[in-house]
């Protein structure tokens, strides 16, 4: 498709400048934007700056919700990282697959560091990586053994799943592999959210449909299995599973009742816990403040 990469970079430019105005919600749309576009064209490459841009938009909205946040040190990081990300759209044929990934991955060992609350920096100082790993395949082979409750319209085996490799990966990190296997069950479980609209049959998911994805949960298995993984398998998947994922959309749009079409972010569930205990926080420390500030006259017409 012609100007593709023009078009990709504009949405790019535009998610960069909402990452500087601090709208990470903004910021989540114009990488749903980007990833649209790129399935229209023939360079799977193309589907990667959308695909980066969507986690960038999710952990910085969670940094931006803690407490004490250090947003502006974290920023510093992320500044760098997009400029290096704009740049590689302008060039993308020249840019080798496995330095988009790795920088990416380089990239996130940085900024898990200010996703940690007080307690996590003070305790966690060290990455166990192995750990990580390990940890990674024991969770996608209980995903793999569980895997006959996808047919559950109700149930949230791949947000579970993702929600304790999230933690993991946080306080411990992970080598590469286990980190794009990471990445790439983000792909599926976008994927796959939309079969409960789509293949839905008395209370239940169609389960030869599910039965279709099965294949993908080896796959990413197998990443984490094999000695020397191929990023050309991550690459494919990621792929395949995004312009699915945006086939669905274009179908049904977005399935989350009463929020506007691609500005929500997909939170895990521990994710939201600490949203929630952080505006708590600030809501508390604010009514001290005001209570704080009030005039002993005022005080006492208001208790009168």
């Amino acid at each position: 498709m012609e100007n593709l990469k023009k078009i990709i970079e504009l949405d790019t430019k535009s998610a960069i400048q909402a990452f500087k105005a601090n709208e990470f919600s903004i910021m989540n749309a114009f990488a749903n934007r980007a990833m649209a576009n790129s399935i229209m064209g023939k360079d799977k490459k193309l589907v990667l700056p959308g695909f980066f841009l969507k986690d960038l938009a999710m952990n910085y909205g969670i940094i931006l919700a803690q407490p004490d946040s250090a947003i502006s040190t974290a920023k510093t990081i992320g500044n760098a990282y997009l400029q290096f990300l704009l740049d590689c759209v302008n060039k993308i044929e020249e840019i080798k697959l496995e330095d988009l990934w790795k920088t990416f991955f380089d990239f996130n060992l940085k900024i898990k560091e200010f996703l940690k609350d007080t307690f996590e920096k003070e305790n966690y100082s060290s990455d166990e990586p192995k750990f990580g790993n390990e940890a990674f395949l024991w969770l996608l082979n209980y995903l793999d053994e569980s895997k006959k409750i996808l047919i559950e319209p109700r149930n949230r085996l791949f947000e579970g799943t993702i929600n304790e490799m999230d933690r993991i990966f946080k306080v411990h990190g992970s080598l590469e592999n286990g980190f794009y296997a990471l990445s790439m069950l983000r792909a599926l479980q976008r994927y796959y959210s939309y079969f409960g609209i789509a293949y839905k049959n008395d209370d239940k998911i169609d389960e030869n449909e599910v039965k279709k994805i099965y294949p993908y949960i080896e796959r990413i298995k197998k990443v984490m299995l094999v000695e020397k993984f191929d990023i050309n398998e991550v690459m494919d998947v990621v792929c395949e599973l995004t312009a699915s994922w945006r086939m669905f959309f274009i179908r049904y749009m977005e399935i989350q009742p009463n929020i506007g079409i691609e500005r929500a972010i997909q939170l895990p569930e521990e994710v939201k816990s600490r949203l929630t205990k952080s505006v708590t926080q600030a809501m508390e420390k604010e009514v001290k403040e005001v209570k704080e500030e009030t005039p002993p006259k005022e005080k006492e017409v208001k208790e009168k």
